[in-house]
């Protein structure tokens, strides 16, 4: 299962698209907002 995966073999089952597509997801985007107000408040 985990060589499938690491494969991409598994498409037929998750769609990498449709989680790509989810801004619900973006952790990045987050911690990103996140360090600029800590950031912003050490006035």
């Amino acid at each position: 299962m985990e060589h499938r995966f690491l494969s991409g073999k598994d498409t037929e089952y998750v769609d990498y698209a449709k989680i790509d597509a989810d801004v619900s997801l973006d952790i990045q985007k987050e911690t990103d907002d996140a360090e600029e107000r800590y950031f912003s408040d050490e006035d």
